[in-house]
């Protein structure tokens, strides 16, 4: 999908502005979220694809029944009326790519999502120039998502346990309602434990819709424990935007309020350049596996200061 988002962002160059990509369904919210995390509104994509090929077995006749052209017809019809961003054309409906999800498996109406004409997110970042070293680095990104079972908090413990000597650099709790997981001191402290070792933790919910709601006792464990919460539309949007941020996450697995995280490459480098504009002194959780060249080694950053740290991309 970066090398798609590659090629697109060339063929920007040579003036095409609009684009029309046929995908398969299995993957379809995944690869639509990421390239509107990348590409953002810098340009005109459509995605569409079909639950019924449009060939038949043999390839040299089209199907008695296909669903492939008249979505294909929506994409090349949707493709001069939507603003710029990034879309799915699906079962007479344009929807925005972030939000789509796939909720049924063999059904005709088979994602669901906001339409093109409803207001999209907003994006947290400028449109990203994808290079070879950011695809090789992606690469080696491992991702654990973890769909919460009703166990006991003793062979929770032991998972997580399972984690440490071999951290991911992301782990996904998906929990139940608004977030609700159970937990105690000891897990609270193995989740920490895991943020020490440049793993960033991600709260979200096995529901659909509706998001995560921090106004209940669930958020305290969250506080006490420093893991993210899950901002974005579906989980092919979570996805996209750990792609997009995970120089980020690498380096801070939260972003106190008065802290900005930047970050350069160059042909050997990844350079992340984190300033503190407050007025007072933030504690953060330093990474094991990246050099600080400049600034303070303590684990906190003072008042107006920058730390930069350096990691080689391959």
């Amino acid at each position: 999908w970066l090398q798609l988002i590659q090629q697109i962002q060339d063929l920007k160059t040579q003036e095409y502005q609009h684009f029309i990509i046929i995908h398969g369904t299995d993957t379809l919210s995944y690869a639509a979220a990421t390239l509107s995390q990348f590409l953002q509104h810098s340009t005109h994509v459509i995605f569409t694809a079909s639950q019924y090929p449009l060939l038949n077995v043999e390839g040299n006749d089209l199907r008695t029944f296909t669903d492939a052209l008249e979505n294909l017809n929506t994409a090349i019809e949707g493709i001069v009326h939507v603003n710029p961003g990034v879309y799915v054309a699906f079962h007479h409906k344009i929807m925005h790519a972030s939000s789509v999800q796939k909720i049924h498996t063999t059904e005709l109406d088979a994602f669901s999502g906001i339409g093109y004409q409803q207001h999209s997110a907003h994006f947290e970042q400028d449109p990203f120039l994808i290079k070879d070293q950011h695809i090789q680095k992606i690469q080696k990104l491992n991702l654990i998502n973890w769909t919460m079972q009703p166990i006991e908090l003793e062979q929770f413990s032991k998972n997580l346990n399972l984690l440490i000597d071999q951290a991911p650099h992301i782990l996904i709790l998906q929990g139940y309602g608004v977030g609700n997981i159970a937990v105690n001191d000891e897990l609270i402290k193995k989740l920490i434990q895991l943020q020490s070792y440049n793993c960033a933790v991600i709260l979200d919910t096995q529901v659909p819709f509706g998001g995560l709601d921090q106004r209940y006792a669930v958020s305290q464990w969250v506080k006490q424990a420093n893991i993210l919460i899950n901002n974005t539309q579906s989980d092919a949007d979570l996805y996209a935007k750990i792609l997009a941020k995970h120089h980020i996450h690498s380096i801070l697995n939260t972003i106190p309020d008065g802290i900005e995280v930047t970050s350069r490459t160059d042909d050997e480098y990844e350079y992340i350049f984190i300033q503190n504009f407050s007025s007072r002194t933030l504690d953060i959780v330093l990474p094991k596996t990246m050099d600080i060249i400049y600034g303070n080694k303590d684990g906190n950053i003072r008042q107006y200061e920058t730390i930069v740290f350096r990691k080689k991309l391959f």
